[in-house]
C-alpha cells in the first residue's frame, strides 16, 4: 500500500482532556491537529468550556494505519468508555 496525503474530520469528539491531551496523542503519531471547542452555553459563557470538540487530523500515511489509529483512540478520549471491568 502506497502512503497517501488523507484526512480525517470528527464532528463531535468528547476529550476529556482538552485540547492539549488530543494533541498529544496525535502529534506524536504524526499527525497535523486542527480543533474546535466549544462553550456549554452562549447565553452563559461563565459555566465554562464543553468537553465535546470538532478535530480533523491530517497525515500523509495508508488508509488502514490512519483507520487503525481511530478505532484505537477514540475511545481513549472518551472517559465513560472503558473495555475492563472493575
Amino acid at each position: 500500500m502506497s502512503p497517501l496525503p488523507l484526512s480525517a474530520k470528527i464532528d463531535v469528539l468528547p476529550v476529556r482532556g482538552g485540547e492539549t491531551f488530543l494533541r498529544k496523542v496525535f502529534e506524536p503519531l504524526g499527525y497535523e491537529v486542527e480543533s474546535t471547542g466549544y462553550g456549554l452555553d452562549e447565553k452563559y459563557p461563565d459555566w465554562g468550556d464543553s468537553p465535546y470538540f470538532t478535530i480533523c487530523i491530517h497525515k500523509t500515511t495508508t488508509l488502514a494505519e490512519l483507520l487503525t489509529h481511530l478505532y484505537v483512540l477514540i475511545p481513549v478520549f472518551d472517559n465513560q468508555k472503558h473495555y475492563f471491568r472493575r
